[in-house]
């Protein structure tokens, strides 16, 4: 298949799945998977299995889980979202 068609039958598709309200993950998991086949590629299950491996050990995303935490524990001791913007123009002065 030529890549420009390619190419535009895969942004219809997105589009489409956007539209019809899927979430955007699944979408461009349901968009990756589409072009793989169109391109006639036969390896999906291998590169999904490798690249989802690859970019779930890795560990760029360690430090997320951290800051969520520490704005859960600045949010409880301020009481609130109103209270940590309180103390942060506490500490600004």
């Amino acid at each position: 298949m030529d890549t420009t068609l390619l190419s535009i039958a895969l942004a219809a598709s997105m589009i489409l799945m956007l539209a019809l309200g899927v979430w955007v993950s699944l979408t461009l998991v349901g968009i990756g998977v589409l072009g793989l086949l169109l391109s006639g590629n036969d390896q999906i299950g291998l590169l999904f299995a490798t690249s989802s491996w690859g970019a779930s050990t890795g560990w760029s995303l360690t430090a997320l889980p951290m800051f969520i935490w520490m704005g859960e524990g600045v949010s409880a001791a301020c009481r609130g979202p109103a209270g940590a913007l309180g103390l942060l123009g506490h500490w600004c002065r």
